[in-house]
């Protein structure tokens, strides 16, 4: 999605196709969602849950994973920043404080109800920065003399390919030698 948008279509149309996908999204969120049907804890809830899933939350994680490297190539678009790539940086560092925040300083506080209107707000607040960040570069980059934009950065030589895929690995490793630390002990199911 994000490499289609910024290959395919202006800067301009990509911001706009994202606005629109992120507002039908959202407009998706606002929606009440259905009541479980009757007998819902007596028969196989699965495709009720799949269903419940899709809708609330798959739309919104495809928006937002591919968020990151649009707005990447928005900010390079624009010239005006050197170094785009430390959104990632930002980006997890901002999931890693949410993890540890929510389930000490907001979940025990929060209804279920409360929590999925904060996620909702908290969807809306995002959609409206990402679109205010996609506005401010493209009227950058429509600024900006054509001699001022920079050309395209050089490849990667195989070194650098090699050292990313080794430093990619990394936690893989250690993420499947603590799960099997764990569960050596334990069931990992419950």
């Amino acid at each position: 999605y994000s490499l289609a948008l910024k290959k395919l279509v202006s800067l301009r149309q990509g911001i706009a196709i994202h606005a629109a996908a992120g507002l039908a999204t959202f407009g998706f969120l606002l929606a009440r969602p259905p009541a479980p049907p009757e007998g819902f804890t007596e028969g196989a809830p699965a495709l009720f849950i799949l269903l419940y899933l899709a809708k609330n939350f798959s739309l919104p994680f495809i928006l937002f994973s591919a968020s990151t490297p649009l707005l990447q190539s928005w900010l390079a678009a624009s010239g005006r920043y050197r170094n785009p790539y430390r959104l990632s940086v930002a980006g997890n560092a901002g999931s890693l404080m949410g993890l540890l925040i929510f389930p000490f300083a907001l979940e025990p506080f929060l209804s279920l109800g409360a929590t999925l209107h904060a996620w909702i707000a908290g969807f809306g607040l995002t959609l409206a920065g990402i679109l205010a960040v996609g506005w401010l570069s493209f009227t950058s980059a429509s600024a900006a003399a054509p001699e001022e934009r920079a050309g395209p950065a050089p490849a990667p030589s195989a070194k650098d390919k090699l050292r990313w895929c080794v430093l990619a690995a990394i936690p893989t490793c250690l993420l499947t030698g603590v799960t099997n630390y764990l569960t050596t002990d334990f069931g990992s199911a419950p």
